[in-house]
């Protein structure tokens, strides 16, 4: 009892100067010597400090459930008291994360919260993190792993869904409550971007053309020779209207998935799902595409 009591001294002394890390590991070398729940209530604070909340709510959990006989001393017993009530508090403290599974996740991809599985039956229940950034895993069957991240703070309970690992071993790459793949709006802005720079383009070679027609067509009235390059700046005007409607229709699109309600759709499934194409030819503007 003597070194256990030097030792938890000394870890008093740790905790004064700000060396939680230190004093957690002599209150738990005191606890081997002489086990109390005085000790352990105090390595329960000690770690608290060093922001492993969860951690601490196991050690007052420990506290609180040790059987004490009937000589214990009243100081055990104000110990033990003392850790349920820090428990509760510590309870109201600690952040918590509901993990959803959304899309074709096989039975036996793993998931994992900052390195560790999370077992099947607490996915969509509150699931008790530290205060801070953590990494969520989808691990498939393939070894294929995708990735992503959360913060929480104290008293926060964040919602994440995991589009999960589809058929045949292939992941997809998970995504937070509410986010959505900027892919889609990015093309179809992109779309809309290459048509306006084909119907400036193609708009300015028109004008220039149409008034040396008009230059050379006294009242609209053109000779023989002339009909092949009416024809043709006749094409230019269509291409470049087609062009800025083609723009025009891009920005719209755009702006409508990028505004549109849902999310969490991987960037592997949005290449799939849409995939426009503008084409130009002699006489033609063309977007190709599957929304």
């Amino acid at each position: 009892m003597s070194e256990a009591g030097a030792l938890a001294d000394s870890a008093f002394d740790l905790m004064k100067k700000g060396m939680y890390r230190e004093a957690v590991e002599l209150f738990r070398k005191a606890d081997e010597r002489y086990h109390s729940p005085m000790f352990v209530l105090h390595m329960a604070r000690a770690t608290a400090k060093l922001g492993d909340l969860v951690g601490a709510r196991a050690l007052l959990a420990k506290a609180v459930e040790a059987r004490l006989g009937a000589g214990a001393s009243a100081a055990f017993r104000e110990a033990q008291a003392e850790a349920k009530s820090s428990l509760s508090d510590l309870d109201r403290r600690i952040p918590k994360v509901e993990v959803r599974l959304v899309g074709a996740v096989i039975e036996d991809t793993t998931i994992k919260i900052d390195g560790q599985e999370v077992a099947r039956s607490a996915l969509g229940s509150p699931i008790r993190v530290n205060p801070g950034s953590h990494r969520i895993e989808v691990v498939a069957p393939s070894g294929k792993t995708s990735e992503t991240s959360f913060s929480v703070v104290e008293g926060e309970t964040a919602q994440v869904e995991l589009g999960g690992a589809e058929g045949g071993g292939r992941g997809g790459r998970p995504g937070a409550a509410g986010e959505r793949s900027l892919v889609p709006p990015l093309v179809a802005y992109g779309v809309g971007g290459a048509a306006l720079v084909v119907g400036i383009a193609t708009g300015a070679v028109f004008a220039g053309r149409a008034s040396d027609l008009k230059a050379r067509c006294p009242n609209d009235v053109c000779k023989p020779e002339d009909e092949d390059e009416g024809d043709a700046v006749k094409t230019l005007g269509w291409v470049s209207t087609v062009s800025f409607v083609v723009a025009g229709a891009g920005a719209v699109a755009g702006t409508v998935l990028l505004l549109w309600p849902g999310g969490g759709e991987s960037e592997a499934t949005a290449a799939r799902s849409l995939r426009p194409a503008l084409r130009v030819g002699p006489g033609s503007v063309q977007l190709e595409g599957r929304f």
